[in-house]
């Protein structure tokens, strides 16, 4: 049918490690066969930093960061929000 994007909402919740390899390994092959454009929600940090070159964080429904992923995750506000202190602390 020849997609221009992909969505997924959440496709590793409740999945163990090997599954979450598993089912990255399926979407970069999707990704590549079909060449859409994917977009993925989610929480566990292993699985987006494998699949995502850019990021898009959000906390209470605010965007607080935004970008390519290894400034992302060395914004002060995502450390804060996800370790639970900032770097300064």
């Amino acid at each position: 049918m020849g997609p221009s994007l992909l969505l997924l909402d959440e496709p590793a919740a409740g999945l163990n490690e090997g599954e979450s390899e598993t089912l990255a390994v399926a979407i970069e092959g999707i990704r590549r066969d079909v060449g859409c454009a994917t977009i993925v929600i989610d929480h566990d940090l292993r699985f987006i930093n494998r699949l995502c070159d850019r990021l898009c964080v959000m906390d209470q429904g605010q965007v607080i960061a935004s970008g390519q992923t290894e400034a992302v995750w060395r914004d002060p506000r995502v450390i804060e929000v996800y370790v639970g202190q900032s770097e300064t602390s």
